[in-house]
C-alpha cells in the first residue's frame, strides 16, 4: 500500500519543500525500502526532463563561417543562428515539464492539507454536539483534570458510551506522533477511547471519546504518546488522566 509520503516525493526531488517536512521526508526514506524505490523513479524523471534538449550536430560550415568573421570577414548570420533553433522547443518543454511536475508535487501537498484540516473541524463539530447532549442530562458528571500547564475536562453520563474530553495545553507532536486517550477497565486493561493530534494553533481542543461499553463501567482514562496509527496498548508515561467517582 501507498504511504502517505510518496506524494511529497516530487516536490522533494525539485526542491520545493519546507524544511520540516524535507527532514521528516528524509527520516521516513531512512526506513522505507518502498518510498526510496519510488524516490528512485521520481529522480530519474526528472533527470530525464533535464536532459529532454538533445544535443544538435554543428553544421558543416560553421568552423569556416567562424573563421571569416575572426578575420573580419561578415559570414551569414543566419548560419549561426540556425543549429540553436532546432533546441529552443526542446529546452522550452524540459523547463515546462519540470514546472509542471513542481506545481503537481504542491498542488497535492495543499490538496492533502485541505482534506486533514475539513476532518479536524467535522471531528470537532461533532465533538461539540456530543457535548451539547450530555449536558442535557442532569444526570451527566465532568471530571477535571490537570497536570502542570494542561488542563481537562472529561463529560460523560454513566449510561452512554460516548464522552466529550476538552483539554488546553497540550503540546504540538513530530509528524510520526499522535495522542491516544485510553479507558481504564476493572480487569486492568486499557481500552482505546480515541487518537488525535493537535497544532500550535489550537489552544483548545474537544474530541469525542467512544467506549465499548457504558462510562459507568470504565474506571477512569489517561492520555500518552503513541505512534500516530495508535497502539495496542500504552507505551509512554501517561501526560494526563483522571479516575471516576461513580455513583453507588
Amino acid at each position: 500500500m501507498a504511504h502517505k509520503e510518496q506524494e511529497l516525493l516530487g516536490a522533494y526531488v525539485m526542491g520545493a519543500l519546507g524544511s520540516g517536512e524535507r527532514i521528516a521526508l528524509e527520516a521516513h526514506l531512512g526506513d522505507c525500502q518502498e518510498c526510496q524505490a519510488a524516490l528512485a523513479d521520481y529522480e530519474q524523471v526528472a533527470e530525464g526532463l533535464l536532459h529532454l534538449a538533445t544535443s544538435v550536430a554543428p553544421a558543416s560550415g560553421l568552423r569556416a563561417t567562424l573563421n571569416a568573421r575572426l578575420a573580419g570577414r561578415p559570414g551569414n548570420l543566419r548560419s549561426l543562428r540556425r543549429p540553436g533553433l532546432g533546441r529552443a522547443p526542446q529546452v522550452v518543454f524540459a523547463a515546462l515539464a519540470v514546472t509542471l511536475l513542481v506545481l503537481n508535487g504542491a498542488l497535492i501537498l495543499e490538496t492533502r492539507r485541505l482534506a486533514e484540516r475539513g476532518q479536524e473541524l467535522l471531528a470537532q463539530q461533532e465533538a461539540s454536539q456530543t457535548a451539547l447532549a450530555l449536558a442535557s442530562y442532569s444526570t451527566s458528571q465532568t471530571a477535571f483534570v490537570q497536570e502542570e500547564k494542561i488542563w481537562g475536562t472529561f463529560v460523560y453520563e454513566e449510561n452512554f458510551p460516548v464522552a466529550v474530553f476538552n483539554v488546553w495545553g497540550l503540546p504540538p507532536l513530530p509528524d510520526d506522533k499522535a495522542y491516544q486517550l485510553w479507558l481504564f477497565n476493572p480487569d486492568g486493561t486499557r481500552t482505546t477511547g480515541a487518537l488525535f493530534r493537535t497544532t500550535a494553533a489550537q489552544e483548545l481542543i474537544s474530541i469525542l471519546i467512544r467506549s465499548p461499553v457504558p462510562l459507568g463501567e470504565v474506571l477512569g482514562f489517561g492520555v500518552t504518546v503513541e505512534p500516530e496509527t495508535g497502539s495496542p496498548a500504552p507505551t509512554g508515561p501517561r501526560i494526563i488522566g483522571a479516575e471516576f467517582e461513580h455513583s453507588p
